[in-house]
């Protein structure tokens, strides 16, 4: 999370207390950064027919609030990092609606067009849909080395076209999604 120009790495590594709630349908995440934020990251279970709870539900709808519980309105960022696996053992790490194919790393200013992000093993996968009716919509979408997406840097240097390799693991890649500047009042 980025408040103001400030960064607080949402982890109890990063000082930042969690709390964990769970209930019939969904999980919740609250991370609380004394006087600047609470971050609820809420999982709900869905079943992808229905888009209802279902005892067969397929589906996790993740959605993401930012409450401002300082004194003041502030400019509030979120970006995450969310490290995938299952494209990383095919020919394909990643593909999005209008691109079959994705193996390099690739910036994304705008999902208007591509709309979703896709990792497959052909089994399993996992689509980040990140342009919509009710979404939020991105300032930026990344597809790179995990290790390029985890650095400090709020904006990671992309080098369009390299691959997903680093020193130490092959084919490792993550995508990376920024939410940006948006104005929140005290309360909100």
């Amino acid at each position: 999370l980025k408040a103001g120009s400030r960064v607080y790495p949402l982890s109890k590594l990063g000082g930042v207390p969690v709390i964990q709630n769970m209930t019939s349908n969904n999980a919740v995440i609250t991370y609380n950064i004394k006087n600047v934020a609470e971050v609820n990251y809420i999982f709900s279970f869905v079943s992808s027919e229905t888009g209802m709870f279902t005892e067969d539900s397929d589906l996790v709808v993740v959605d993401i609030l930012v409450k401002n519980i300082s004194k003041k309105t502030n400019v509030y960022s979120l970006r995450g990092v969310f490290d995938t696996i299952f494209g990383e053992n095919t020919i394909s790490h990643f593909s999005t609606s209008n691109m079959n194919s994705i193996n390099s790393e690739v910036l994304f200013n705008s999902m208007y067009v591509d709309r979703w992000i896709k990792s497959s093993d052909g089994i399993n996968s996992i689509k980040f849909l990140l342009d919509g009716e009710t979404i939020t919509h991105p300032s930026s979408v990344v597809v790179a080395n995990r290790d390029i997406l985890k650095v400090d840097s709020w904006l990671p240097k992309i080098v369009p076209g390299r691959g997903f390799n680093s020193l130490f693991l092959i084919n490792d890649s993550a995508v990376g999604v920024t939410w940006g500047n948006y104005k929140v009042a005290s309360g909100q």
